[in-house]
């Protein structure tokens, strides 16, 4: 399984304006990704058309319980055993960046990582494959 950003054309509403948005999909492949987007939107709008997957590197993905705020990826770093620099990339839900961090860190609960980069997305929504 890996994570998917995939991207599609969808008319939210009989008179609304053709929109890019973006997802993640938690998939086996890529088709899959695309596939369960379709699937996903088409009872918003059945001419929804996914025009780009891409598998992207989050090692994680935390959603908010109930919650509907923006998703923010949040680069971390610590040292392995080896000594080595380790850089990872999660996604996170929360609604502001301040809340994402203290979020990852919390659902993490590992006191030597360090974040060293948070940026919000335009990630309209996450969807897990079957």
């Amino acid at each position: 399984m890996g994570y998917f950003l995939v991207k599609a054309n969808v008319r939210r509403g009989r008179d609304a304006k053709l929109k890019k948005e973006g997802f993640i999909v938690k998939a086996t492949d890529y088709s899959f990704a695309g596939v369960k987007v379709g699937s996903e939107l088409t009872p918003i709008d059945p001419t929804v058309i996914v025009t780009d997957v891409n598998l992207k590197n989050y090692v994680e993905v935390f959603m908010i319980e109930g919650g509907d705020g923006p998703l923010y990826e949040v680069q971390l770093e610590f040292d392995d055993v080896d000594g080595k620099t380790v850089k990872e990339l999660y996604l996170q839900q929360a609604n502001a960046t301040a809340e994402a961090e203290a979020l990852l860190l919390e659902n993490l609960s590992d006191p030597n990582v360090e974040i060293v980069n948070t940026k919000k997305t335009n990630i309209v929504d996450y969807f897990i494959g079957e």
